[in-house]
């Protein structure tokens, strides 16, 4: 009984420690600064289709925000 009793104590934290990587995903928080109006902004989707739709304004073709 002890033996089942370590293995499941081994298991509980090993989920508890992976859980927090679990729940955040892999994405990444790209954050960048804006000279024109002196701040930061994180690229997520609202960033991201505005610029998709300042490309399409100026006819230049995606590339991706590195």
């Amino acid at each position: 009984m002890t033996r089942k009793n370590k293995l499941l104590g081994t298991m509980v934290m090993a989920v508890a420690s992976l859980a927090p990587l679990a729940i955040a995903g892999c994405a990444t928080h790209v954050r960048y600064y804006d000279d024109y109006y002196s701040d930061y902004h994180y690229w997520n989707t609202h960033e991201e289709h505005a610029y998709r739709m300042w490309l399409a304004e100026r006819h230049y073709e995606y590339r991706e925000y590195a």
